[in-house]
């Protein structure tokens, strides 16, 4: 996922910097070229709407849909969605001037949502999944590092795709080139289940099991309470 958004954060400032298309140049479904022709500072402008969006799915819609739906839930429809959105972006080029925008608000509120619905829910997924607070900075280490690495391939990819599809009159070429990836993703996303919520005692409490007559996996299945009754006992 790490490499598909930052692929998106990359192909739409060029997708709004293009030349629109050549009339009678364009072979539908895939053989067609151009963007919207923006300036710089009409990207920029039209870029900048993301803070307040992003703030609104972030404050209000991520915690509606969280409450309602679970957090692995609320990934698997952004997993689903996301191929979508990557496969019709570049037509958006091909609508008639006066549903442009409209067309590319779509995509710009569907590219917000969906970062701020599935990034929190997979930092819950990963801080479910683990068995005790002690082994967290290793499960966040290690899903940093691997994000960060598919972050560094991911424009490059990309990029290379692009100017691969404008030789080739494709200017969709890189944007289907991530849903693919975004696809990929589909295998290990829907493979995920909810993982128990950790237990609330704290590092402290976790020690002191450890250093007790019971076995140190029962950590992993005690709720709450009996961890505290357990503790208490000892």
């Amino acid at each position: 996922m790490s490499s598909h958004t930052i692929s998106l954060e990359q192909l739409l400032p060029i997708l709004m910097s293009k030349k629109p298309p050549p009339k009678g140049d364009t072979h539908l479904p895939f053989y067609f070229s151009g963007g919207f022709g923006w300036s710089t500072q009409t990207n920029g402008t039209f870029l900048a709407t993301q803070g307040a969006l992003q703030m609104f799915a972030q404050l209000i819609v991520f915690p509606w849909m969280s409450k309602k739906l679970g957090s692995l839930r609320t990934f698997w429809i952004t997993l689903s969605l996301y191929p979508l959105l990557y496969l019709l972006a570049p037509y958006l080029a091909l609508l008639p001037e006066n549903f442009r925008i409209p067309g590319l608000m779509v995509l710009l509120v569907g590219k917000v949502t969906f970062q701020s619905l599935s990034y929190p829910s997979l930092a819950i997924i990963l801080t479910n999944s683990s068995p005790s607070k002690r082994v967290l900075g290793t499960l966040n280490g290690a899903a940093a590092s691997s994000a960060s690495i598919c972050r560094g391939f991911g424009p490059t990819i990309s990029g290379f795709m692009d100017g691969i599809g404008e030789a080739k009159h494709m200017s969709g070429l890189a944007w289907w080139t991530i849903a693919g990836v975004a696809l990929l993703g589909w295998g290990p996303g829907f493979m995920l289940q909810e993982g128990r919520k950790m237990p609330t005692c704290t590092i402290e409490d976790e020690e002191a099991l450890l250093d007790s007559d019971s076995d140190a996996a029962s950590i992993i299945t005690l709720t709450p309470d009996e961890i505290v009754e357990t503790t208490l006992s000892k």
